[in-house]
């Protein structure tokens, strides 16, 4: 559209918005009575583009001067420039606290897209972030703490992006902060108990965050010997700080477990395979095929997953190179597997480093009552004990018992800490038949008459803690058996 058509345009339009509402200069008997249609002389009347531009220029037109007006007009900012636009007033000590607070509750709702998450590598927002965790002002460390939580959690891709800049050692010391850190409140006093405390949860979120689904973070982890401070958070005054830490660390055990099974380290052979045929095309482009203990599809497809090539399944009988027809098929290409795998990266020995942090000792000794063990965990900051707290017992006794089914399991290559854990002179084993002995009495009352009614079934502690019977059989037979040195446990 030419210059001269839309200067015309934008007259008519002034002009007709002034016969609308019968103030304008297209008003009166001229203007068309009403009638939808605009006089000539009243729309000649009307500035065109120029001079409206110089009257911008000069100042006589304030509602236009509107730096947020072409944004509106184009439909607004994009969300990369107020990300952009955030994080420059979160890292800006000029700005108050609770402006740069704002932006930091701003930029954390746009990055739960997780296009927008993944875009804080590809615009370089990460060191400057990342730089947040060192702010002495706790309402700033504990919103960036928050803001790297989110931009990471279930997200493989900035995991991997994260965790290229190292920022495990300041996470850790963010779950360490205590009330006595010589760092400055908001109000300028020493970080107030409930700073602290928000800072230590922010913390526990992001490297949770972090830790989950990711064997490079947690081999990182294990070199920082980060499980000292999991010990320590185990100890929180928080109740919900212990719950968060108790999780993670149930979740590791879990996770360390599925790599060994994937990767085939553990599995026995006969425990995994049937009478059926299986063929599996692995990395080398050849075909296994074998029936009962002869093949591994566990193996075979953990092998053609590691493997760079493409994999095919033959049907029993058939080969792999044909499809039903018998004529030639292609190979079906593998999915790509998330960022945190694509190295092959194994988890460190987890079952090892909790028992010899220490925080076996702490969890079996967080569910006893402190009468029973020689050095009793902290209390809570109300005075309470963390085995009060049916959440916290039913997270930590199952953290105990996978911890137990780790060291037992069979072709897990820990030959030396299941000694270590069967020697009936190991800490870690009597606290373990205490423990069976513990949750094989009545379970604890609820705080409230709604708790004891809730639960007006439960006969015994392990049931309240959420075993299944069979769980429970084998979790007290196993204590009983390290208790005792018995080998065959």
């Amino acid at each position: 559209m030419s210059e001269r058509n839309l200067d015309q345009l934008l007259k008519w339009s002034i002009a007709a918005q002034g016969e609308g509402s019968g103030t304008g200069a297209g008003a009166g008997a001229g203007a068309g009575a009403g009638n939808g249609s605009i006089d000539a002389q009243a729309l000649a009347a009307q500035p065109g583009m120029k001079e409206i531009a110089a009257e911008v220029a000069a100042g006589k037109r304030p509602d236009l001067q509107d730096p947020g007006l072409l944004d509106a007009l184009m439909g607004g900012k994009s969300e990369a420039q107020m990300m952009k636009e955030e994080l420059a007033v979160a890292c800006n000590e000029q700005r108050s606290t609770q402006d740069r607070c704002i932006a930091l509750d701003n930029f954390e709702m746009l990055i739960e897209s997780i296009d927008n998450a993944n875009n804080i590598k590809n615009m370089g927002m990460w060191p400057p972030l990342l730089s947040l965790l060192a702010s002495k002002v706790p309402a700033i460390l504990s919103g960036a703490l928050w803001v790297v939580g989110t931009a990471i959690q279930n997200n493989d891709k900035a995991q991997m992006a994260l965790l290229s800049h190292k920022p495990l050692q300041a996470i850790l010391d963010s779950l360490r902060w205590a009330d006595v850190d010589a760092s400055k409140g908001a109000s300028g006093s020493a970080a107030s108990t409930s700073e602290a405390e928000a800072i230590r949860s922010k913390a526990a979120y992001a490297l949770s965050a972090l830790l989950k689904h990711n064997p490079p973070a947690v081999v990182a982890f294990d070199e920082l010997d980060g499980w000292q401070a999991l010990r320590g958070a185990l100890e929180d005054p928080s109740i919900a700080i212990r719950r968060k830490v108790v999780f993670l660390i149930n979740t590791l055990l879990l996770q360390a477990q599925q790599d060994q099974v994937a990767d085939g380290t553990d599995v026995e052979e006969a425990d995994h395979v049937g009478d059926a045929a299986a063929a599996t095309t692995v990395s080398d482009g050849t075909t296994a095929v074998g029936t009962g203990t002869d093949a591994d599809p566990i193996r075979s497809a953990a092998a053609s997953t590691r493997s760079a090539s493409t994999a095919l399944t033959s049907l029993p009988g058939q080969p792999a190179s044909s499809n039903a027809h018998g004529s030639a098929a292609p190979s079906a290409p593998l999915e790509r597997g998330p960022e945190t795998h694509r190295e092959g990266i194994a988890y460190p020995d987890i079952p090892r480093a909790l028992l010899h942090s220490g925080i076996v000792q702490t969890l079996l000794s967080s569910l006893l009552p402190a009468n029973k063990v020689s050095a009793s965990v902290a209390s809570l900051k109300d005075g309470a004990q963390a085995r009060d707290d049916l959440d916290y017992s039913e997270k930590a006794s199952r953290a105990v018992a996978n911890f137990v089914e780790s060291v037992c399991e069979k072709g897990r290559g820990n030959e030396e800490l299941r000694r270590g854990m069967r020697d009936g002179a190991a800490v870690e084993a009597k606290l373990l038949d205490l423990l069976s002995d513990e949750l094989e009495g009545a379970p604890l009352r609820g705080s409230t008459e709604e708790d004891d009614e809730a639960q007006r079934d439960v006969k015994s502690r392990w049931q309240q803690v959420g075993f299944e019977p069979a769980e429970w059989e084998q979790l007290r037979e196993r204590a009983s058996n390290m208790a005792a040195g018995d080998a065959a446990a």
